[in-house]
């Protein structure tokens, strides 16, 4: 299913509207017999509610997303599914990044980093701790992860990389050779 932002503020506000209508009234309007709120009658079931935190894609089929829970979606095109990452847990995912569709990255919650090699996710030893924010890189062998820590992928090891500052980093992008942290 799309993500419809609009359909979502939609029902954000009829659900504030029925809430300043009791309050208004001081009574549950369902307790009080409104028939408009007693029946299913053409009422659609609501689509899932996923709370989304970063995404990423190579092509017009290969998009991906992360969210809590461990949530990675996938869109292929024309849908989206959710991906089976055998990770237990409810942990958020807050970034994601890749440089093509068997090599990406995600990152949250509990130090978890997962892997993506076009096949399947799996979880990976970084020597990161803390909570991630951001993922971003230049190429496979120049990946770094920021949030409560900072580390490093050179293509062969995760470096873990000492801050000089007591704070977390939420951003990060390249000028040049230059990485920039925020």
């Amino acid at each position: 299913w799309p993500l419809k932002a609009r359909d979502t503020l939609a029902g954000q506000q009829a659900l504030e509207n029925q809430l300043a209508l009791e309050a208004e009234s001081g009574t549950d309007m369902e307790a009080a017999g409104d028939p408009s709120l007693d029946t299913d009658e053409g009422v659609e079931e609501p689509e899932p509610v996923v709370d989304f935190r970063a995404i990423w894609g190579s092509a017009r089929d290969q998009i991906w997303a992360v969210g809590g829970a461990h949530a990675v979606w996938r869109f292929d095109g024309e849908n989206w599914r959710e991906v089976d990452t055998g990770l237990k847990g409810g942990q958020t995912l807050h970034a994601l990044w890749g440089t093509g569709p068997d090599n990406i990255w995600a990152a949250g919650d509990g130090a978890r980093v997962l892997h993506f090699d076009g096949e399947q996710w799996s979880r990976e030893s970084t020597g990161f701790s803390g909570s991630a924010r951001v993922i971003t890189g230049r190429a496979s062998y120049d990946i770094w992860i920021g949030g409560t820590s900072l580390s490093h992928f050179d293509g062969e090891l995760w470096h873990r990389i000492d801050l000089p500052f007591q704070s977390s980093i939420e951003a990060m992008a390249f000028e040049g050779d230059t990485l920039w942290v925020a």
